[in-house]
């Protein structure tokens, strides 16, 4: 990955040539920021020109996951995306076959408070791992 912030992948998809632009920084760094995005339908609009949308196991009709507190002050394994919960390191569809190669992410409504996401890069990710289990 060449960027060194990331506000140097930052596109604007509504200008002429942005899609475009989105796939090449994206090619580059494996990341990118992008504006120009501002309703569901303009997300699934993005979303199939890159790539084959693959609905979530929480996934709206639309094959949209929205990410949203649900009210619940204890959630559920595997539901703490719903809450005002910390997630735990994790990866999107890693129990398909073929999990997607892209994850769109667009914020409607940035949080109150807390609402931080942070992406390692699998290089950095992996030699940051424990090589033993942790002790219990």
């Amino acid at each position: 990955m060449s960027v060194t912030t990331l506000s140097e992948c930052r596109v604007n998809v509504g200008a002429a040539g942005g899609v475009g632009e989105l796939a090449a920084v994206l090619a580059r760094d494996g990341v990118a920021l992008f504006d120009g995005v501002h309703t569901e339908q303009q997300l699934l609009q993005l979303t199939v020109r890159l790539g084959r949308l693959v609905p979530h196991r929480d996934s709206t009709s639309s094959g949209l996951t929205v990410i949203t507190d649900r009210g619940s002050a204890r959630p559920p394994v595997g539901r703490a995306g719903f809450s005002r919960h910390a997630l735990a390191v994790h990866t999107d569809c890693s129990d398909l076959p073929q999990p997607p190669l892209l994850v769109a992410m667009t914020c409607v409504r940035p949080a109150d408070r807390g609402g931080d996401c942070s992406w390692p890069t699998a290089a950095r990710f992996t030699t940051s791992w424990p090589r033993t289990p942790p002790r219990r």
